[in-house]
């Protein structure tokens, strides 16, 4: 089990906000939406093109959306639904621009949710971290002490790696990712549940040792988030920080930066 060390040590950036703000991480398979407007976020988990549960969660209100998105088209049903309510609508890399410095040799390629997560974790630790994204894909990605983005690794997920086996070798039984993995399965099924929870950790613990050996600083924060991030927090070996909201913070904080003094 991975060793959970203490959230941020500053306060939540939101906190600062005297306006209703809704973030939005467009990720492959779905939108998730914080509307920051109480104690705790209203957050749900809702689909590209949903349009009267998009709709409803703006019956909240926003006065502005901040969001991130590496899918072709999928902010769309709700940018238009913003634009017929009048909600101001800014984006990652877009109206909201990057504001680290950056090593990535191909900077157009780089999935907004990447940055917007390291600076994220910059911003709340002021030291160099590697940020660990559970999704559909789990990002391992390093961001130095001076808030430069070095860089990353792109792997298949827990789910993505039980669903390339299964249409791959159809006739094993599927992996049960709410398993415990054993050390030695003793039936077929036990077999690929541990094998694909041992592979998901093993990736994620592997790359982290090779971005820290490129840092030199084996004692790296590692950050983790992401939908899948629970697998890695009970089953992974590494002392991990988990901050589920990361990528709403990294919004929150830029969408504040475009704001005058007076709103921040």
């Amino acid at each position: 089990m991975a060793t959970l060390l203490p959230p941020f040590r500053d306060p939540v950036p939101w906190r600062r906000l005297d306006v209703r703000l809704l973030t939005v991480d467009c990720g492959n398979s779905t939108l998730d939406c914080m509307v920051h407007d109480d104690e705790p976020a209203h957050r749900s988990q809702l689909g590209h093109t949903d349009r009267g549960a998009l709709a409803a969660l703006l019956e909240r209100a926003p006065c502005a959306i901040a969001a991130t998105s590496n899918v072709a088209g999928g902010l769309d049903t709700l940018a238009a639904l913003a634009a017929e309510r009048r909600i101001p609508f800014a984006v990652a890399g877009h109206q909201l621009p990057c504001p680290l410095e950056s090593d990535y040799t191909t900077p157009a390629t780089l999935g907004s949710d990447r940055w917007v997560a390291a600076f994220a974790a910059h911003h709340g630790f002021g030291e160099a971290c590697v940020v660990v994204d559970c999704g559909t894909a789990v990002t391992i990605d390093l961001v130095d002490a001076n808030g430069r983005f070095r860089g990353g690794m792109i792997a298949p997920g827990a789910a993505t790696m039980a669903f390339g086996l299964a249409q791959r070798a159809p006739v094993l039984p599927a992996a049960d990712l709410g398993a415990v993995p054993l050390a030695v399965p003793r039936s077929s099924k036990d077999a690929v549940s541990s094998g694909v929870l041992h592979a998901f950790c093993g990736v994620v613990e592997r790359a982290v040792r090779a971005l820290a050996d490129a840092a030199d600083d084996p004692q790296l924060r590692v950050v983790l988030t992401g939908g899948e991030a629970a697998i890695y927090a009970k089953h992974g070996t590494l002392p991990v920080t988990p901050v589920p909201d990361l990528v709403h913070r990294g919004l929150v904080e830029l969408w504040s930066r475009l704001q005058p003094q007076s709103n921040g």
